[in-house]
């Protein structure tokens, strides 16, 4: 589902595992919301829903809009995607068969058609910046993935898998600044990268002022 703001300018994509039914419960607390009820719709569309629709954006006019959607440390979001597949095959099995295969991807690629950013990392604090408000983030526990252990601990005894991914994965890493430590199986997150990334949106279309 995306959710679109034609007062304010801006296009919200619904990253999977991003926490962004979270995300879509606080920023319907920012007011003259619009959805597209597609599951995790592409900017694409977005554009094919009819013109009378209120989630419709001709395709000449998406070039207006600011594109936002949610970045998350791909080590981390992977074990989520593995989890929730419900295959029986091991973990590191399972990454290398699709990175064979080049079909594992760091995200399920709406951020590739965004603008700006907020990280999953930093959630409260990344829509307070972009939004100029506090707003209420709130997790549902019926939506966390069941079974679920801390991201590291599927790679603590795994260390070419690490070496595997990062370079596999290195121009997502680059972009949004995720550094892995592959000895310590930690991440952090470039202040300046970051700072890059997440920016405030403009609270006046330009069409607005016409």
């Amino acid at each position: 589902m995306a959710m679109i703001n034609i007062q304010q300018g801006w296009i919200f994509l619904e990253e999977p595992h991003t926490a962004s039914r979270a995300v879509r419960a606080a920023l319907a607390q920012v007011g003259g919301v619009s959805f597209n009820g597609n599951p995790h719709c592409t900017l694409a569309h977005i554009t094919l829903v009819p013109a009378e629709q209120p989630t419709s954006i001709a395709p000449d006019c998406i070039g207006d809009y600011k594109v936002i959607a949610t970045v998350r440390n791909p080590f981390d979001w992977v074990t989520t995607k593995w989890q929730r597949s419900g295959t029986p095959r091991d973990f590191k099995f399972w990454c290398l068969d699709f990175v064979r295969r080049r079909k594992l991807k760091p995200s399920f690629g709406l951020e590739s058609t965004a603008d700006q950013f907020l990280y999953y990392e930093h959630l409260s604090e990344d829509l307070e910046k972009t939004f100029g408000r506090d707003l209420n983030l709130g997790y549902d526990p019926t939506h966390k993935t069941s079974g679920k252990k801390p991201w590291q601990d599927y790679y603590q005894s795994e260390p070419e898998l690490v070496k595997t991914l990062m370079a596999y994965w290195l121009p997502y890493l680059q972009k949004y600044g995720y550094q892995m430590d592959a000895s310590k199986i930690s991440v952090a997150i470039n202040p300046d990268v970051r700072a890059s990334m997440v920016k405030p949106v403009s609270f006046e279309h330009p069409w607005s002022q016409k």
